[in-house]
């Protein structure tokens, strides 16, 4: 099997670095140090909406029905209701909010710079419950309905699986001097992989206390991590302003995009995949959409 990628196509609506995406079946949500919500039609590529314009950078976006909330630098969350765009706030936490997941039960969890985990209520609109797990940044969260486990990456090197509707660590691991700054899970074989500062991504496997596989993938941090399980393929990007694809038989670098190499800006903050497309944002303040072409 092989792997490309190819420039489809570029949005411009922001006017400084992006840190946030979420995607939808009919479009996505960006945001960043411009302040704004921007949403994204996947139908009409010229159709840029502007949501709301806030007063702090935007860290974190996650949608759950008619809602769409907002982490923020100073720790508030934001509320927004699509339709009327009526704007709710809360100060969930002491730093910035970086990650934003909905889990079963109508939940949500937010990770935040001062270490809590905190469990939200959707319905409600409140906090039912808060988890200090550290005097770390939580970098991101990612929900394992598989699994029905919540993994929680930190700024001091640890990967932490805790189990719902608990919340108790079902296992952890710590890297000293390695942040964690993404993960995903493996379901098919039962692992989870990481991405780090020192732009190395890392498989874990239950009840081992080492990394199973550590591969030197990147110059510099691995900022997110996506995964295409039909095509048994890893996605990761770096500040290092590179894009690549691993195929996860071999642990091989299947393709790599690096148009930003010489530019003056510094990484490849976030990306998602959407169908045939991978869409990717950083600190140039521009969208790319790639095409990714698998063939034998």
């Amino acid at each position: 099997m092989h792997c490309e990628i190819t420039p489809y196509k570029r949005w411009e609506g922001h006017h400084g670095p992006l840190y946030a995406m979420c995607m939808t079946d009919e479009g996505f949500f960006s945001g960043g140090a411009d302040k704004q919500l921007l949403y994204h039609s996947h139908q009409h590529h010229l159709a840029i909406e502007k949501i709301a314009q806030f007063s702090e950078s935007i860290f974190s976006i996650q949608v759950i029905g008619e809602h769409i909330w907002v982490g923020s630098f100073s720790g508030y969350c934001y509320q927004i209701h699509r339709s009327s765009q009526d704007v709710h706030k809360w100060q969930a936490h002491q730093g910035p909010v970086f990650a934003l997941i909905p889990l079963s039960n109508g939940w949500m969890a937010s990770g935040g710079g001062d270490g809590k985990l905190h469990i939200w209520d959707v319905d409600n609109q409140k906090i039912i419950r808060s988890i200090w797990l550290g005097d770390f940044k939580i970098r991101s969260l990612q929900y394992s309905k598989e699994e029905n486990l919540v993994s929680v990456t930190g700024g001091d090197g640890s990967l932490n699986i805790l189990d719902l509707p608990w919340f108790n660590t079902q296992h952890q691991w710590q890297l000293r001097d390695e942040a964690c700054y993404s993960s995903v899970y493996l379901s098919s074989k039962d692992v989870w992989i990481t991405g780090h500062k020192n732009g190395s991504i890392q498989f874990w496997k239950k009840n081992e206390p080492t990394a199973l596989v550590k591969i030197p993938a990147h110059l510099g941090a691995v900022y997110d991590l996506k995964l295409d399980p039909k095509n048994n393929l890893l996605f990761s990007c770096s500040q290092d302003k590179s894009l690549k694809i691993w195929d996860l038989t071999n642990l091989t670098m299947m393709a790599k995009w690096d148009a930003w190499e010489n530019l003056p800006y510094r990484s490849i903050n976030k990306m998602d995949i959407f169908g045939d497309k991978l869409h990717s944002l950083g600190d140039n303040g521009k969208i790319d959409v790639l095409k990714i072409c698998i063939f034998d």
